[in-house]
This record gives structure tokens, C-alpha cells and sequence, in this order.
């Protein structure tokens, strides 16, 4: 009885060791994990091997810092007695969006400022959106606008950045800090 209970044993273990993991050789991409041969994607991919970005939702907004703008208006100071008071607008197509609570004061250009703001979305995320930089020259005096810039958020090949650098090359550049939402995300 015990030499039947030991080749039972032994066969057992065998079959055990012949049963191939169904993940073996399975390369879930992009913090994808696989479960019973099956990649599990997190929400920002989906596919066989999570190779394919989803396109988000909307993405939101949760600050706005400036990070380029000229220091001179055409070799002019912005404001006779100190810097700039500067803020920001952005728009989508011609709607305005968003811009500051407050206005940075006697901003330098040598400096990063960020923008005090209630956190926004952005709900066409492949679409153009404007940010325009201006400097604020009292109540009822139309502020001076020191630069714009276009640019979209999101592409299929950016890999979901949490900070985006808008920078095109001209005299203002900006970076946004973002978050994006997924479709099941907004039930």
C-alpha cells in the first residue's frame, strides 16, 4: 500500500511539473500584469500586451506655472516704476477656460511663478487650446498681452505626463500639472 501511495505521489508530482504557467513568456507592457495568460492593463492602456494608450475623458488641470516671458516690452519696461504684474488666460478655441484667482505682482523674468488656481479640465483633449500671458495695467486699461502660444494636450504616443511643458519656442513658456480621467473614472 505505502509503494502504491508513493508512485501515486510520484506521478502526481510529475503532471504538477509538466503544467506550464499560462503567463510564461506573456510580456504585459506598461505596469500590465498578467492573470491566467491575460494581461491585465491598467486604465491608461489596453490591448493583448497593454501596448495601446485609451485616450482620456478629460484631463484636469491642478496648477499653472510660468516659466518663460520677456523681461522688456520691445526694450520698454512693462510698468514704469517695478516688473510686470502678470497673469494668465487659456482658452479652447475662442471660450475662455480659465485663468488665475490672483495676478502675480512685479513679476521677474529671471523667475518660475506658479499660478494660484481652482483646478479646471480640459474636455477635448485632442483639440487646440490657447494660453495667452498678460501683463495687468490697472482697472479699466486694457492689459498688455506679452505672448501666446497654442498648443493640444494630449497624443496617443505621449505616455501620460503628470507635467506638461508648453514651450514652443517664443517669449512665454509655461508648464501645466495634470491628472487624467478615464471614461470609468467619471461614473
Amino acid at each position: 500500500m505505502q509503494i502504491l501511495s508513493a508512485i501515486i505521489l510520484l506521478v502526481g508530482i510529475s503532471f504538477l511539473s509538466c503544467v506550464r504557467d499560462p503567463c510564461e513568456g506573456n510580456l504585459c507592457e506598461n505596469l500590465g500584469v498578467c492573470e491566467s495568460g491575460r494581461c491585465n492593463c491598467p486604465d491608461e492602456y489596453r490591448g493583448d500586451h497593454c501596448k495601446e494608450q485609451v485616450t482620456p475623458s478629460k484631463i484636469r488641470v491642478n496648477s499653472v506655472k510660468v516659466t518663460r516671458f520677456p523681461a522688456t516690452n520691445q526694450g520698454m519696461s512693462w510698468d514704469a516704476t517695478d516688473g510686470p504684474d502678470i497673469f494668465y488666460k487659456m482658452s479652447e478655441e475662442v471660450y475662455p477656460l480659465s485663468q488665475p484667482e490672483y495676478l502675480v505682482e512685479n513679476a521677474d523674468a529671471a523667475i518660475d511663478y506658479s499660478f494660484i488656481l481652482v483646478p479646471f479640465d480640459l474636455r477635448y483633449v485632442t483639440s487646440p487650446y490657447k494660453m495667452e500671458l498678460f501683463d495687468y495695467e490697472g482697472v479699466g486699461i486694457p492689459a498688455q498681452k506679452m505672448g501666446e502660444l497654442s498648443f493640444t494636450p494630449y497624443t496617443s504616443e505621449n505616455r501620460f505626463p503628470t507635467t506638461i511643458v508648453l514651450d514652443d519656442g517664443g517669449a512665454i513658456a509655461f508648464s501645466i500639472e495634470v491628472e487624467y480621467i478615464f471614461p470609468h473614472e467619471m461614473d
